[in-house]
């Protein structure tokens, strides 16, 4: 879409980017709040983050486990939602 110089309402580009979500990422960031894409997709990879963090614990996760945020704490894969997006729309 972007080499072919089409915009899209942000509402629409955000509706893409989440149906492109693992839906267990997805089922919990549909609960955050956000209002710009910049906002979901910092969302999405703090979701996707913590998942990870818990199957690697080997436990199920709790309501406080999935729903927590660590503020100051660096993402250590920051491009990869974007990245798989971006790559799927050229």
């Amino acid at each position: 879409m972007i080499r072919a110089k089409i915009e899209e309402d942000n509402e629409v580009t955000m509706a893409r980017f989440l149906s492109s979500l693992n839906n267990d990422v997805r089922d919990i960031v549909e609960l955050q709040e956000y209002v710009e894409m910049e906002d979901l997709l910092h969302k999405a990879t703090q979701v996707e983050q913590q998942l990870e963090e818990i199957s690697q614990e080997g436990t199920f996760p709790t309501s406080t486990q999935v729903g927590r945020i660590s503020p100051g704490r660096k993402d250590p894969h920051p491009p990869n939602l974007l990245m798989r997006f971006h790559m799927e729309n050229l």
